[in-house]
């Protein structure tokens, strides 16, 4: 009878145990997942700014030549576009000479900066995605993808329509129009999608 009570009593802790080693798990695992959402929500709406403000970006350059600012103003400019030595004077001295050939010129520089950096969100936000897929359910990884891929095509077709420019015939230029219409009304939508299943497990999470 002894050895029966002690073989229970070893039964029992091994359980309690094991309880204790699944609940520690689950808290390390949910403690993560309140690390990992914000982050992946950032992230993506880091993503979202940068796209979104690429031609208001561009524009707000090309005005500091407009208002026909002094050389410090323009190197500093220069500088943000990141610019050599030898590209600024040259781009200082076409202004001087030619100065909408220039505009044009540097019209160009700033668009590749601009596309360069969302691109480079982009790819950050999608690397922290993929390296935690682990801790996101079903829902919040079919929300992040999702807006990662409509954040992607939205970029993509961004650059072309500028890269094709007046190219387009008028039934090209309604269709391209008509698709950039569409992505800036489903992109919201995608974020408030991503919100809302995140903050349903958090706070889920939190009861």
């Amino acid at each position: 009878m002894a050895d029966y009570q002690k073989e229970i009593s070893g039964d029992l802790e091994n359980l309690k145990f094991k309880q204790q080693k699944n609940f520690k798990d689950f808290e390390l695992f949910t403690s993560k997942k309140h690390e990992k959402y914000p982050e992946m929500y950032t992230h993506w709406e880091t993503t979202y700014g940068f796209i979104f403000s690429v031609q208001m970006k561009i524009e707000q350059g090309l005005s500091i030549l407009v208002e026909e600012l002094n050389k410090e103003d323009l190197n500093s400019y220069f500088d943000y576009l990141k610019l050599s030595s030898s590209e600024k004077e040259k781009l200082l001295e076409k202004l001087e000479v030619d100065k909408q050939s220039a505009i044009d010129e540097i019209r160009k520089i700033d668009k590749d900066v601009q596309y360069a950096l969302a691109s480079e969100k982009w790819t950050e936000a999608n690397n922290y995605y993929i390296n935690n897929l682990l801790y996101f359910s079903d829902d919040v990884s079919k929300a992040c993808s999702v807006i990662r891929d409509n954040l992607l095509e939205y970029l993509r077709l961004l650059r072309l329509n500028d890269l094709r420019g007046t190219e387009l015939n008028d039934l090209q230029s309604f269709e391209s129009n008509y698709k950039q219409q569409m992505f800036e009304e489903i992109l919201p939508n995608n974020r408030i999608s991503l919100r809302t299943e995140m903050q349903k497990e958090l706070r889920i999470g939190n009861t």
